[in-house]
């Protein structure tokens, strides 16, 4: 009976290749970060991926109000893509993103940030407390 390498040759180069090459586009970072408390308006969002990404949309919503869409985007594709923001109130918003990556796939993602301190507690007020 004779037994083929051809199998175990094709399994050997498989693992050759770096798992990072069947990988999509991701978010790394983000400025203004996710889920942070800013002092002042931004100038600008910053997203950062783990590889170059063309930006095709980008919207900011604040919450209970109106969705914008913010321009201009960055022609090239790039890791790291910076959009100027207009002067924003304080409150919570939304930044909503769409990229595409060299391989042509497409990811959509979303960061919620805040502008001015949170809500502080009353004070001679004491807070209920949470039971989860």
């Amino acid at each position: 009976m004779k037994h083929s390498k051809t199998p175990s040759l094709i399994l050997g180069l498989l693992g050759a290749v770096p798992m990072a090459a069947f990988a999509h586009a991701h978010l790394e970072s983000a400025q203004p970060a996710k889920g942070s408390v800013v002092a002042a308006s931004p100038a600008q969002v910053v997203l950062k991926f783990s590889e170059p990404v063309a930006l095709m949309e980008l919207t900011l919503e604040k919450a209970g109000g109106s969705v914008q869409k913010l321009e201009p985007l960055p022609r090239d594709a790039a890791s790291s893509l910076s959009v100027p923001l207009p002067k924003l109130a304080d409150g919570a918003y939304t930044v909503h993103y769409k990229v595409v990556s060299d391989d042509t796939h497409e990811a959509k993602g979303a960061l919620r940030f805040t502008v001015g301190a949170p809500a502080k507690p009353v004070a001679g007020k004491p807070q209920a407390a949470k039971h989860d």
